[in-house]
């Protein structure tokens, strides 16, 4: 069973959540090979959970780029904070050897935790975008996907964009401004 970690952060460097009082927590395998939630609140309001593609190095104190990008869209579209979940719940920065063992990266207790997650939130947002196409590791990741999608409530399951293959899009390199959609595709 995983175990967490949390932490009060009072101090922010970034600039959307200077002045506030930040939680901040992570739950990890012991051995922390895997990462199956991370949190940040910074009121009561309702939270919304975030599905992206594998953990990076963000924790119980540090954030990465891609946390700082979904707490600025969480705090832009009035939450009070956001859970993060994986597909994959092995903490890689880069994704292609997580990618090259999709079975062995998802993590033993990974779903359990995203729908402990899901219950928590008011919405779903994916972000966890397409892997090359045509390749073995392609079709693994799809099947992944879809076994996810399976476990989330339907009418909760939005996206910010799709890609062209209709797969919900990173939130990293998106614009800002951009409100959740409904997605929910299931064959």
């Amino acid at each position: 069973m995983g175990f967490e970690v949390r932490l009060i952060i009072s101090k922010m460097s970034e600039q959307i959540l200077k002045h506030q009082t930040i939680e901040q927590g992570a739950i990890f395998s012991e051995d922390r090979k895997f990462r199956y939630e991370f949190h940040r609140f910074w009121n009561q309001d309702p939270k919304m959970l975030w599905v992206l593609t594998n953990p990076s190095i963000a924790d119980e104190i540090r954030l990465d780029p891609t946390q700082v990008r979904i707490t600025d869209f969480s705090k832009r579209l009035g939450f009070g904070g956001n859970y993060s979940g994986n597909l994959l719940a092995r903490v890689s920065t880069d994704p292609r050897p997580v990618m090259k063992d999709i079975l062995g990266s998802i993590g033993p207790e990974n779903d359990e935790h995203i729908l402990a997650m899901e219950k928590k939130t008011k919405i779903t947002c994916l972000g966890y975008g397409c892997w090359k196409k045509r390749t073995l590791e392609s079709k693994a990741f799809h099947k992944r996907a879809l076994d996810v999608l399976r476990l989330l409530e339907p009418a909760r399951t939005f996206c910010l964009a799709v890609t062209r293959d209709n797969c919900p899009r990173h939130p990293l390199y998106l614009k800002h401004t951009l409100v959740p959609i409904p997605y929910f595709e299931l064959p």
